[in-house]
């Protein structure tokens, strides 16, 4: 059952006012399935696109507004999931505002460090920017009542309120934070001022 965000409202809001959408948060938060769920009010006038992938990226690492313009269509609503990772997206999210402010771009970053590096001085004025948690209590009394809460509470203090850890058993949980630790946070951090020696990291975690 996906739980609606309490913070999707205050996006919606907040579109096609000729500004980007940057959308912050730690993987796993819920940042593509929120995305997502905008883009289908828009049905085919919306576009998702997953800037890890190795096509979108080389299309979308250019300055060349006429070729942006032409690989990203005449879409009215455009999301970049995991914008961090397309050199200079801030320049490239300035020109494309700036040329095209019709065209509604929300922008998500995982590495928020890097995002916000790279978004804040070109996009001054033309962004607005929001961060996605995991959720909230307010949001899952949405769907559930408070003896289901009460109930899982014990879970919630334990292991959090990830959306793919909230209502699973106690093994699910503690195996998808050690997959969140091992293959997202490491990523992140090796990835954050371009570090290369793990061991490093490890080293200061431990101590």
């Amino acid at each position: 059952m996906v739980i609606k965000r309490n913070i999707q409202a205050q996006i919606e809001s907040n579109l096609f006012k000729g500004r980007v959408i940057v959308l912050y948060g730690a993987r796993r938060t819920g940042k593509s399935t929120l995305a997502k769920s905008i883009l289908e009010k828009y049905g085919d006038t919306g576009r998702y696109l997953n800037c890890e992938s190795l096509v979108n990226k080389q299309a979308l690492e250019t300055t060349n507004i006429e070729k942006l313009k032409a690989f990203l269509g005449n879409y009215k609503l455009v999301v970049l999931d995991e914008a961090q990772t397309i050199d200079r997206i801030g320049h490239i999210l300035k020109l494309l505002v700036d040329t095209y402010p019709q065209i509604q771009i929300i922008a998500t970053g995982s590495s928020s460090f890097d995002l916000a590096n790279q978004t804040g001085e070109p996009l001054v004025g033309r962004s607005r920017t929001f961060t996605l948690y995991p959720l909230s209590l307010s949001e899952i009394k949405q769907q559930y009542d408070l003896f289901f809460i009460e109930s899982k509470l014990e879970n919630m203090l334990r292991f959090g309120s990830m959306p793919s850890v909230f209502n699973t058993s106690q093994e699910d949980a503690m195996e998808e934070l050690d997959h969140i630790i091992t293959s997202y946070l490491y990523k992140d951090i090796l990835a954050f001022e371009k570090l290369k020696k793990s061991n490093i990291i490890q080293d200061l975690l431990k101590a």
